[in-house]
Protein backbone atom coordinates (compact mmCIF):
# COMPACT_ATOMS: atom_id res chain seq x y z
CA UNK A 1 0.00 0.00 0.00
CA UNK A 2 1.26 4.22 -0.45
CA UNK A 3 -0.22 6.83 0.64
CA UNK A 4 -0.86 10.26 -1.08
CA UNK A 5 -0.90 13.37 0.61
CA UNK A 6 -2.14 16.50 -1.24
CA UNK A 7 -0.68 19.61 0.71
CA UNK A 8 2.67 17.62 -0.71
CA UNK A 9 1.90 16.85 -4.09
CA UNK A 10 2.58 19.11 -6.76
CA UNK A 11 -0.31 20.41 -8.19
CA UNK A 12 -1.56 22.54 -11.94
CA UNK A 13 -5.29 24.33 -12.12
CA UNK A 14 -6.30 24.57 -15.72
CA UNK A 15 -7.91 28.41 -15.96
CA UNK A 16 -8.48 30.75 -19.10
CA UNK A 17 -6.43 33.45 -19.00
CA UNK A 18 -9.07 36.71 -17.40
CA UNK A 19 -11.30 34.00 -15.28
CA UNK A 20 -10.92 36.30 -12.12
CA UNK A 21 -13.43 34.89 -10.50
CA UNK A 22 -12.96 31.52 -10.70
CA UNK A 23 -9.09 32.09 -9.56
CA UNK A 24 -10.32 33.80 -7.27
CA UNK A 25 -12.54 31.44 -5.39
CA UNK A 26 -9.76 28.36 -6.72
CA UNK A 27 -6.87 30.13 -4.64
CA UNK A 28 -9.75 30.28 -1.55
CA UNK A 29 -10.63 27.05 -2.27
CA UNK A 30 -6.55 25.41 -2.25
CA UNK A 31 -5.69 27.92 0.68
CA UNK A 32 -8.25 26.08 2.79
CA UNK A 33 -7.04 23.21 1.95
CA UNK A 34 -3.47 23.97 2.04
CA UNK A 35 -2.29 22.62 -1.22
CA UNK A 36 -0.06 24.47 -3.11
CA UNK A 37 -0.47 24.97 -6.81
CA UNK A 38 0.09 26.66 -10.21
CA UNK A 39 -2.71 28.29 -12.74
CA UNK A 40 -2.27 26.58 -16.17
CA UNK A 41 -3.60 28.94 -18.58
CA UNK A 42 -6.06 26.70 -20.80
CA UNK A 43 -6.37 28.24 -24.62
CA UNK A 44 -8.16 30.51 -26.15
CA UNK A 45 -8.98 30.52 -30.02
CA UNK A 46 -10.40 27.03 -30.26
CA UNK A 47 -13.29 25.35 -29.66
CA UNK A 48 -14.39 24.01 -26.72
CA UNK A 49 -13.85 20.31 -26.81
CA UNK A 50 -10.36 20.99 -28.43
CA UNK A 51 -9.24 24.02 -26.03
CA UNK A 52 -10.23 21.38 -22.88
CA UNK A 53 -7.51 18.50 -24.69
CA UNK A 54 -4.93 21.59 -25.52
CA UNK A 55 -5.40 22.82 -21.56
CA UNK A 56 -5.25 19.28 -20.27
CA UNK A 57 -1.92 18.53 -22.81
CA UNK A 58 -0.57 21.60 -21.20
CA UNK A 59 -1.16 21.10 -17.81
CA UNK A 60 0.66 17.17 -17.96
CA UNK A 61 3.66 18.50 -20.04
CA UNK A 62 3.97 21.40 -17.30
CA UNK A 63 4.33 18.66 -14.74
CA UNK A 64 7.29 16.97 -13.08
CA UNK A 65 7.81 13.35 -12.46
CA UNK A 66 4.41 11.71 -10.65
CA UNK A 67 2.82 11.79 -8.28
CA UNK A 68 1.43 14.75 -9.45
CA UNK A 69 -2.48 16.37 -9.66
CA UNK A 70 -3.98 18.60 -11.99
CA UNK A 71 -7.76 20.00 -11.46
CA UNK A 72 -10.05 22.53 -13.31
CA UNK A 73 -11.26 25.53 -11.78
CA UNK A 74 -14.76 24.90 -10.98
CA UNK A 75 -14.16 22.97 -8.12
CA UNK A 76 -15.38 22.93 -4.68
CA UNK A 77 -14.47 20.61 -1.68
CA UNK A 78 -17.41 19.42 0.28
CA UNK A 79 -15.35 17.72 3.31
CA UNK A 80 -11.66 17.25 3.52
CA UNK A 81 -8.21 16.01 1.40
CA UNK A 82 -6.98 12.76 3.22
CA UNK A 83 -6.67 10.03 0.84
CA UNK A 84 -7.18 6.82 1.50
CA UNK A 85 -4.38 3.97 0.93
CA UNK A 86 -3.62 3.02 -2.09
CA UNK A 87 -2.69 -0.16 -3.82
CA UNK A 88 0.85 -0.17 -5.26
CA UNK A 89 0.32 -0.43 -8.64
CA UNK A 90 -2.00 2.23 -8.84
CA UNK A 91 -1.51 4.57 -12.04
CA UNK A 92 -4.54 7.37 -11.48
CA UNK A 93 -6.40 7.99 -9.28
CA UNK A 94 -9.92 10.58 -9.64
CA UNK A 95 -10.31 12.87 -7.21
CA UNK A 96 -13.11 13.92 -8.94
CA UNK A 97 -15.84 11.15 -10.17
CA UNK A 98 -18.51 11.00 -12.73
CA UNK A 99 -21.41 8.90 -12.66
CA UNK A 100 -20.98 8.77 -16.37
CA UNK A 101 -19.23 5.96 -18.39
CA UNK A 102 -18.88 5.20 -22.58
CA UNK A 103 -18.92 2.13 -24.31
CA UNK A 104 -15.94 0.45 -25.93
CA UNK A 105 -13.87 2.58 -28.65
CA UNK A 106 -15.32 0.45 -31.18
CA UNK A 107 -17.40 1.89 -34.65
CA UNK A 108 -20.33 -0.18 -33.92
CA UNK A 109 -20.87 2.21 -30.99
CA UNK A 110 -19.45 5.39 -31.68
CA UNK A 111 -21.08 5.42 -35.28
CA UNK A 112 -24.43 5.91 -33.56
CA UNK A 113 -23.55 7.74 -30.17
CA UNK A 114 -20.19 9.60 -31.58
CA UNK A 115 -17.92 9.31 -28.70
CA UNK A 116 -20.11 10.39 -26.16
CA UNK A 117 -20.65 9.29 -22.57
CA UNK A 118 -23.89 7.69 -20.97
CA UNK A 119 -26.04 8.91 -17.90
CA UNK A 120 -25.31 6.47 -15.10
CA UNK A 121 -23.18 4.32 -16.99
CA UNK A 122 -19.99 4.36 -14.99
CA UNK A 123 -18.47 1.38 -15.20
CA UNK A 124 -16.40 0.53 -11.81
CA UNK A 125 -16.20 -2.48 -8.90
CA UNK A 126 -15.18 -1.94 -5.07
CA UNK A 127 -11.63 -2.24 -4.15
CA UNK A 128 -12.45 -1.56 -0.66
CA UNK A 129 -14.98 0.46 1.35
CA UNK A 130 -13.25 4.08 -0.25
CA UNK A 131 -11.63 2.99 -3.43
CA UNK A 132 -13.25 1.69 -6.78
CA UNK A 133 -11.40 0.70 -9.41
CA UNK A 134 -13.15 1.99 -12.63
CA UNK A 135 -12.95 1.09 -15.85
CA UNK A 136 -15.12 3.56 -17.89
CA UNK A 137 -15.95 6.77 -16.21
CA UNK A 138 -15.85 10.03 -18.02
CA UNK A 139 -14.49 12.42 -15.91
CA UNK A 140 -11.13 15.35 -16.20
CA UNK A 141 -11.78 17.51 -13.30
CA UNK A 142 -10.20 16.19 -10.87
CA UNK A 143 -7.39 13.07 -10.80
CA UNK A 144 -3.79 12.72 -9.42
CA UNK A 145 -1.15 11.12 -12.27
CA UNK A 146 1.02 8.36 -9.28
CA UNK A 147 3.14 6.57 -11.58
CA UNK A 148 5.19 6.75 -15.13
CA UNK A 149 2.69 4.11 -16.51
CA UNK A 150 0.30 6.62 -15.37
CA UNK A 151 1.90 9.43 -16.97
CA UNK A 152 2.46 7.55 -20.05
CA UNK A 153 -1.25 6.75 -21.33
CA UNK A 154 -2.48 10.11 -19.96
CA UNK A 155 -0.71 11.77 -22.04
CA UNK A 156 -1.21 9.22 -25.18
CA UNK A 157 -5.38 9.45 -24.49
CA UNK A 158 -4.72 13.49 -24.54
CA UNK A 159 -2.55 12.85 -28.12
CA UNK A 160 -6.08 10.52 -29.21
CA UNK A 161 -8.35 13.29 -28.43
CA UNK A 162 -6.31 16.01 -30.03
CA UNK A 163 -6.32 14.15 -33.39
CA UNK A 164 -9.42 12.27 -33.61
CA UNK A 165 -11.74 15.04 -32.16
CA UNK A 166 -12.69 13.51 -28.75
CA UNK A 167 -13.79 14.95 -25.85
CA UNK A 168 -10.79 14.43 -23.16
CA UNK A 169 -12.86 12.73 -20.65
CA UNK A 170 -13.79 10.28 -22.99
CA UNK A 171 -10.38 9.72 -24.45
CA UNK A 172 -9.41 8.98 -20.58
CA UNK A 173 -12.57 6.71 -20.47
CA UNK A 174 -11.01 4.35 -23.41
CA UNK A 175 -7.88 4.16 -21.76
CA UNK A 176 -8.97 3.17 -18.20
CA UNK A 177 -8.16 -0.52 -19.03
CA UNK A 178 -5.01 -0.27 -19.86
CA UNK A 179 -3.48 1.23 -16.03
CA UNK A 180 -4.79 0.61 -12.68
CA UNK A 181 -7.35 3.58 -12.57
CA UNK A 182 -8.69 3.93 -9.42
CA UNK A 183 -11.46 6.26 -7.83
CA UNK A 184 -12.53 7.44 -4.86
CA UNK A 185 -16.15 5.90 -4.27
CA UNK A 186 -17.27 9.43 -2.59
CA UNK A 187 -16.09 12.04 -4.85
CA UNK A 188 -13.51 14.58 -2.99
CA UNK A 189 -14.06 17.24 -5.79
CA UNK A 190 -17.26 18.27 -7.71
CA UNK A 191 -18.26 20.41 -9.86
CA UNK A 192 -19.15 23.87 -8.05
CA UNK A 193 -22.64 25.09 -9.32
CA UNK A 194 -21.76 28.94 -8.91
CA UNK A 195 -19.49 28.53 -11.40
CA UNK A 196 -20.90 26.74 -13.79
CA UNK A 197 -23.73 27.49 -16.97
CA UNK A 198 -27.10 27.29 -17.05
CA UNK A 199 -27.25 23.38 -18.60
CA UNK A 200 -24.37 21.99 -15.65
CA UNK A 201 -26.47 23.94 -12.64
CA UNK A 202 -29.41 21.34 -13.33
CA UNK A 203 -29.89 19.05 -10.00
CA UNK A 204 -29.55 16.28 -12.09
CA UNK A 205 -25.92 17.26 -13.94
CA UNK A 206 -24.69 18.48 -10.71
CA UNK A 207 -25.70 14.89 -9.16
CA UNK A 208 -23.39 13.43 -11.75
CA UNK A 209 -20.14 14.73 -10.43
CA UNK A 210 -21.55 14.94 -6.58
CA UNK A 211 -23.17 11.59 -5.91
CA UNK A 212 -21.07 8.39 -5.18
CA UNK A 213 -20.45 6.53 -8.35
CA UNK A 214 -22.45 3.07 -9.02
CA UNK A 215 -20.65 -0.16 -8.61
CA UNK A 216 -21.28 -2.90 -11.41
CA UNK A 217 -21.36 -6.35 -11.91
CA UNK A 218 -21.17 -8.87 -14.33
CA UNK A 219 -24.25 -9.29 -16.02
CA UNK A 220 -26.13 -6.17 -14.77
CA UNK A 221 -28.36 -4.45 -17.13
CA UNK A 222 -29.03 -0.55 -17.15
CA UNK A 223 -30.56 2.03 -18.64
CA UNK A 224 -28.99 5.20 -19.84
CA UNK A 225 -30.57 8.27 -21.36
CA UNK A 226 -27.78 10.25 -24.49
CA UNK A 227 -29.49 13.27 -26.43
CA UNK A 228 -31.94 11.49 -28.82
CA UNK A 229 -31.62 7.95 -27.26
CA UNK A 230 -32.51 5.69 -24.70
CA UNK A 231 -30.01 3.05 -24.22
CA UNK A 232 -29.98 -0.61 -22.44
CA UNK A 233 -26.61 -1.70 -21.67
CA UNK A 234 -25.29 -5.12 -20.29
CA UNK A 235 -21.85 -5.31 -18.31
CA UNK A 236 -19.32 -8.19 -19.54
CA UNK A 237 -16.41 -9.19 -18.42
CA UNK A 238 -13.35 -8.96 -20.98
CA UNK A 239 -10.36 -11.31 -21.45
CA UNK A 240 -7.99 -9.29 -19.29
CA UNK A 241 -10.71 -9.60 -16.63
CA UNK A 242 -11.63 -6.15 -16.89
CA UNK A 243 -15.54 -4.64 -17.10
CA UNK A 244 -17.19 -3.16 -20.07
CA UNK A 245 -20.23 -2.48 -21.97
CA UNK A 246 -22.18 -4.43 -24.11
CA UNK A 247 -25.20 -2.73 -25.89
CA UNK A 248 -28.32 -4.51 -25.33
CA UNK A 249 -30.90 -2.03 -26.97
CA UNK A 250 -31.58 1.17 -27.99
CA UNK A 251 -34.21 3.40 -29.21
CA UNK A 252 -34.86 6.63 -29.89
CA UNK A 253 -36.42 9.20 -26.62
CA UNK A 254 -39.92 10.14 -27.46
Amino acid sequence: MRRIDLTQVPAHVISMPGQNRRQKLTRALFERLEIGFDFVDGIVGERKIRACALAHARALAAAPAPPFAVFEDDLQCPGGIAVPPLPGDADILYLGTNTAGCFPNQRRYWSVFNHRSVGAFCLAQPVDDALARVWSMVGAHAYAVLSDRGAEVWRGAVETALREGLPVDVAFAYVQPQVTALALRRPMFCEDPRLQGRAKRAPERQAMTADPIPMAAPGERRRGLKSRWIIDGVVTRTGAGGLEWTLADYAPRS
